[in-house]
């Protein structure tokens, strides 16, 4: 088998949908034939696509339209998959799941990946029973960190099939900035000598970016703000005359906001996270995370040389006066945690398990 088909669509370009094209061209280097069965904004131009003119992805409100335009979108696929021999298909959200997983598994093998925990709600209550009896045609399910595994376990037919692969990055990309060259950044986006705060992520209430404002502004650091969201207007004008914070919007070039920090902070609340990218971005730049206790990934950060905080801007403040005051080897510590996660390993791994003769036996 040479062929995988990844199936996802989503108007979305956050981080899930940047490691779906990060795969795709993981895959593609490694000789496989890799193509798109759905739409997706972060997909490379360079490899082919189907779009299935999938409506928007499942949630609460889309629901009951959805499972009516499933039917159009199984048979559109079915006249697709005539032409389709000896397939891996690698689907990556609800809709695909639940929808396709079926049809899908009778013209090939079947690996979903999950790259976050398991919807809470109503939402995740009513399509429990479906995700149940479709997993039964995965061979296996992908999970981006043990969190997400001991998550997802709960809801399928057979945990045994379950797998790990921690969430990576290309390292090449990033590398931990001289002295010289943090200055040079720092003169480029106004900042002065003074250690910064670095948040880059979704301007949205589940991240809050506020608090990580705050928290930064009350240890008296310098704050660098990237990214967008429904937050954005009114943060830039609560904060227009505070000269400490700075707005940098979208930017896809993160490592030199990363180059620009001494620490990041991670204040979200982990609702629907799976392995933050940023946590290893920064990391892999050398700056320590402090991160919310309850996002779940004090795992991590701690590991990577960071601190937890309990979501108060005192606590985080705190955090924050504890990482500055210890920063000798900081660097060195984070970085090298950073480097138990690249691109070559997690390729491999993807390549194992996707292109596997049989369905994964193990939990």
């Amino acid at each position: 088998m040479n062929k995988l088909k990844i199936v996802a669509t989503t108007g979305f370009e956050g981080g899930a949908e940047k490691y779906i094209a990060v795969l795709a061209e993981k895959m593609n280097e490694s000789g496989r034939d890799v193509e798109l069965l759905g739409d997706l904004p972060t997909w490379p131009q360079f490899l082919p696509r189907t779009s299935l003119h999938a409506g928007a992805k499942w949630n609460l409100r889309t629901l009951p339209i959805g499972f009516l335009r499933a039917f159009a979108e199984r048979a559109k696929l079915r006249r697709h998959l005539l032409k389709s021999q000896e397939v891996v298909f690698n689907s990556h959200f609800k809709r695909e799941q639940i929808a396709y997983s079926k049809l899908l598994s009778k013209r090939g093998r079947v690996v979903w990946t999950e790259h976050g925990r398991f919807p809470s709600g109503m939402f995740g209550r009513v399509i429990r029973p479906f995700y149940r009896h479709a997993s039964k045609h995965a061979s296996a399910i992908v999970c981006v960190s043990d969190l997400v595994a001991r998550d997802i376990a709960r809801f399928v037919s057979d945990p045994r099939r379950v797998v790990v692969i921690d969430t990576a990055i290309d390292l090449t990309r990033y590398r931990v900035p001289t002295e010289e060259y943090r200055k040079k950044i720092h003169a480029a986006l106004g900042l002065d000598d003074r250690p910064v705060v670095v948040y880059v992520g979704r301007l949205e209430p589940s991240k809050r970016p506020e608090l990580a404002i705050l928290g930064g502004l009350a240890a008296g650091l310098q704050v660098l703000v990237a990214g967008t969201g429904s937050q954005d207007a009114y943060l830039r004008g609560a904060y227009a005359k505070n000269k400490d914070v700075h707005f940098l919007g979208h930017t896809d070039n993160v490592a030199e906001v990363f180059a620009a920090g001494n620490v990041h902070v991670f204040a979200s609340t982990g609702a629907g996270e799976g392995f933050p990218t940023v946590i290893l971005e920064a990391s892999a730049m050398g700056l320590p995370t402090v991160a919310a206790e309850e996002s779940g990934f004090g795992y991590a950060v701690e590991a990577a040389g960071g601190r937890t905080f309990s979501a108060t801007v005192e606590s985080l403040h705190a955090a924050l006066d504890e990482i500055l005051a210890s920063q000798d080897g900081t660097a060195a510590h984070a970085r090298a945690w950073a480097e138990t996660r690249d691109h070559a390993a997690w390729t491999d791994r993807y390549l194992d398990v996707l292109f596997a003769e049989s369905d994964v036996p193990q939990g």
